[in-house]
């Protein structure tokens, strides 16, 4: 018997892989396909623990499951566990430059890399995508920054903003688009 909420959130797996695996080179641990492996199982975790009545969508429930089991395979693979101090969230605002919050994130250095070119490229796509972005329309922006950087579903977008998921849609591809088009004037 196959549940249909592992099927709908099977694409989570392949996102959180494909981010770790692009974000881990030229260091990698572990392939593609052995990652969303590790978070199938993250989102398989999620499934037999997710509690609806917490609050929290069992999207964003997976997610969080997911990336842990992505990093206890990691810290796994390494021999080694994490300590406390250690942990901090990434996607916490430190300060705002020019009207826009800069993410812990955007400030973390490999110091251990041997070269720095993938922190400077990074840090520049950032820089033109949040150039992208601002070029959207409110609407848009709120759309975009929702579904692709806090991890909503459409539904809920359309359910937090009083509008039809249609909406919501149609704002996204418009907005996917307008991204595209900025990004391949730019890049």
């Amino acid at each position: 018997m196959c549940n249909q909420r592992i099927v709908q959130s099977l694409p989570l797996t392949k996102k959180a892989a494909y981010n770790v695996f692009v974000h881990s080179l030229p260091h990698v641990l572990f392939d593609k396909d052995d990652l969303e492996q590790i978070a199938a199982l993250g989102l398989i975790d999620a499934d037999k623990r997710f509690d609806s009545s917490k609050g929290a969508s069992f999207s964003t429930y997976a997610q969080s499951k997911i990336k842990w089991a992505i990093s206890d395979a990691r810290r796994e693979e390494f021999g080694r566990t994490t300590s406390r101090p250690e942990f901090f969230s990434l996607d916490e605002e430190v300060f705002d430059t020019g009207g826009r919050p800069v993410r812990k994130e955007e400030l973390v250095v490999d110091e251990e890399s041997p070269d720095q070119f993938e922190y400077v490229h990074r840090k520049e796509l950032i820089t033109v995508l949040s150039k992208a972005i601002d070029c959207l329309t409110k609407t848009e922006r709120e759309v975009i920054t929702a579904v692709y950087f806090k991890g909503e579903s459409p539904v809920e977008v359309a359910r937090r903003r009083g509008v039809t998921e249609a909406a919501v849609s149609i704002a996204r591809k418009l907005a996917l688009c307008k991204l595209r088009k900025y990004m391949k004037g730019v890049l």
